[in-house]
């Protein structure tokens, strides 16, 4: 596709894959590579509200209530999150500082026979390491979860008050169906 880049300094790809792309001649050149995923995303976004707000605004504004509760899940588990995802960087770095340090002194460690306390020192590094992964571990395995169940519970919501007005002929079945697939779009 691309022989030769030349003197290129950026590519874009119009597809949101880059396996295509010529791995070999971007790492030997300075060439920053872009693509153009989710540059409609805002635009399908405030298209499909357009679209709920003129088939049913009752139902639209219903549907939006959870979007507050979603964004403080979002907020709180991000925070907390991210502070693992710290905590969990920094002791890599000090395992890996350990290994290094093992393997670059490895002869002065023998030497000195000191291969029992330098193996404890790297399983403690390494049982931290365990600890502080598994915390967020258990973080992120519980964020998905929530944020799904708050939008299905929002989404049967939609659906319970959806049939409540087409069983009063506030709107038809026709208008709840269309409402559904565009809520599932947003």
């Amino acid at each position: 596709l691309l022989p030769d880049l030349g003197n290129a300094r950026w590519i874009h790809t119009l597809a949101a894959g880059v396996e295509f792309l010529p791995f070999e001649l971007l790492r030997e050149s300075e060439a920053v590579v872009t693509n153009s995923r989710g540059l409609y995303a805002d635009a399908l976004g405030e298209f499909t509200v357009a679209a709920m707000l003129s088939i049913s605004v009752n139902l639209t504004l219903l549907s939006l209530v959870m979007l507050p509760l979603a964004s403080l899940a979002f907020v709180v588990v991000g925070r907390r999150v991210n502070y693992l995802f710290r905590r969990v960087q920094a002791q890599f770095g000090e395992l890996s500082a350990a290994t290094q340090e093992n393997l670059s002194g490895i002869r002065v460690v023998k030497a000195f026979a000191q291969e029992n306390r330098e193996a404890e020192r790297f399983r403690a590094a390494n049982e931290h390491n365990l600890v502080v992964n598994d915390r967020v571990n258990r973080v992120w395995s519980l964020f998905s979860p929530s944020v799904t169940l708050l939008t299905e519970a929002g989404l049967l919501v939609v659906w319970a008050f959806g049939i409540w007005q087409v069983s009063k002929d506030q709107i038809t079945v026709g208008v709840l169906t269309a409402f559904l697939a565009y809520i599932t779009r947003f």
